[in-house]
């Protein structure tokens, strides 16, 4: 069985990062939600890679047919899953221009500023991290889906740039006003259960 890239907790690796992203199948592009079915572990970065290094099979020659190398990775990449590593500083995210999906949960993050690369995200996932503000969020123009609870979180002025936002997740903060929620048109789904909100009226 192939060996997990090991992590240490204090800095995320190009090894772990390989490990962690995954990308998508032979040019198809599937609806984010569908992005980490039980199908997308035949796309591990890593396990791609390490195909055409070593005995190859299908997964080599779905590599090789994609032009995946060990230098162009982050330009496969569709989704990163870094979850529960519980490390406080997140590496720039540069070269992931195709990346969609990213799971930050259960780390112990203070900021996002580092995610401003990934201009093409769709869905980001930061609950359990010790975040206070969402500055960075707001330099993701396409991002439908925000996912936040469990946070330190009382300033969300970040979300009136997101113009394509249409679910909201941010329970369990310290969310004191409705009025930046006021101006997101495109929002569907809004889950702000355990925040210090007393007036309702600006909804």
């Amino acid at each position: 069985r192939e060996q997990m890239a090991r992590f240490d907790g204090s800095e995320l690796s190009e090894a772990v990062l390989m490990e962690k992203a995954f990308m998508r199948t032979a040019g198809i592009r599937r609806p984010a939600s569908d992005l980490d079915g039980p199908e997308s572990e035949r796309n591990r970065i890593a396990l791609l890679l390490g195909a055409i290094s070593g005995a190859g099979g299908s997964s080599g020659s779905v590599a090789r047919s994609a032009g995946l190398t060990n230098s162009n990775w982050r330009g496969y990449t569709e989704r990163l899953d870094l979850r529960d590593l519980c490390f406080g500083e997140l590496c720039r995210l540069s070269g992931f221009t195709h990346l969609r999906r990213v799971d930050l949960s259960g780390n112990r993050l203070t900021s996002l500023l580092k995610l401003t690369p990934c201009v093409s995200l769709e869905e980001l996932a930061v609950e359990r991290n010790l975040l206070g503000t969402l500055e960075g969020a707001g330099d993701l123009p396409e991002l439908r889906r925000l996912d936040a609870g469990s946070n330190r979180i009382c300033a969300v002025l970040e979300l009136k740039k997101l113009t394509k936002l249409s679910q909201l997740s941010l329970e369990d903060n310290l969310v004191d006003s409705l009025d930046t929620f006021a101006g997101l048109h495109s929002l569907v789904e809004l889950y702000l259960s355990s925040n210090l909100i007393e007036e309702l009226r600006s909804i």
